[in-house]
C-alpha cells in the first residue's frame, strides 16, 4: 500500500537541522552582544542576529550548512552585515555615548614614568609576595593561589597583606622625579 504523504527529510538532514538548532540556542545571545559591540542598539542587534540566523537556516534547508567552515565567525559576520544593511536603509549614523566629549588623560611620557615607578615598587617585594600579588592582580582567587603554590590559604592571605603593606609604605603618592620632588597624583 502506498502513502500519499511526502517523505520526511533524510536522517542526515535531520542531524544537520538539529545541529543548527543547537548552534542557534548556543550562539544567539553572543551574536546579539557582538552586533551591539559593533554599535547597534539592543533592538537593532536582535533584528540583525535574527536575520543572520534566518540566512543560516536557509543554508540548512539547502543542505549547505555543513559547508560553513567556521560557523561562529560566519554568523557574526553575516549579522554585522545585516546590521550595516539596516543602517544604510535608515539613514541614521549612530554615535557612541559621549562621542563629542574630549577626554583628557595622561600623555605617553607620564604613563611611561608611572610604569617605571610601579615596576620599581614591585621589585621591593620578595619572590613569594610578588607571585601572590601578581596572581591576585590577574584575578586568581586566593584559595586557588594557595593550592597552586602549595601553601595554606592563611599563608596566601598573609603574603598578600605583606605585599600590600610594603607597597603602601613605599608609595609616595605620586611618581618621583629625578630632582626628588613628587609630582601630583
Amino acid at each position: 500500500m502506498s502513502s500519499d504523504a511526502a517523505p520526511g527529510p533524510a536522517p542526515a538532514d535531520l542531524e544537520m537541522r538539529q545541529a543548527f538548532l543547537d548552534f542557534y540556542l548556543a550562539e544567539y545571545k553572543e551574536v546579539v552582544r557582538f552586533v551591539m559591540y559593533c554599535g547597534a542598539t539592543v533592538h537593532a542587534a536582535e533584528d540583525a542576529a535574527q536575520q543572520a540566523l534566518e540566512i543560516g537556516w536557509r543554508k540548512v534547508l539547502r543542505g549547505e550548512w555543513n559547508q560553513v567552515a567556521r560557523p561562529q565567525a560566519w554568523i557574526r559576520r553575516v549579522a554585522r552585515n545585516c546590521h550595516l544593511s539596516q543602517q544604510r536603509g535608515s539613514g541614521e549614523v549612530p554615535l557612541a555615548a559621549g562621542f563629542d566629549r574630549a577626554v583628557q588623560g595622561p600623555g605617553h611620557a607620564e604613563l611611561a614614568d608611572q610604569a617605571r615607578d610601579l615596576i620599581a615598587l614591585l621589585q621591593l617585594l620578595d619572590a613569594e609576595c610578588q607571585m601572590v600579588f601578581a596572581l591576585r592582580f590577574d584575578g586568581v582567587p586566593g584559595p586557588e593561589i594557595a593550592a597552586e603554590l602549595g601553601i595554606t590559604p592563611q599563608r596566601e592571605r598573609d603574603l598578600y597583606k605583606r605585599a600590600r603593606q610594603v607597597l603602601r609604605n613605599n608609595w609616595k603618592g605620586g611618581s618621583q622625579r629625578d630632582d626628588g620632588n613628587a609630582t601630583p597624583a
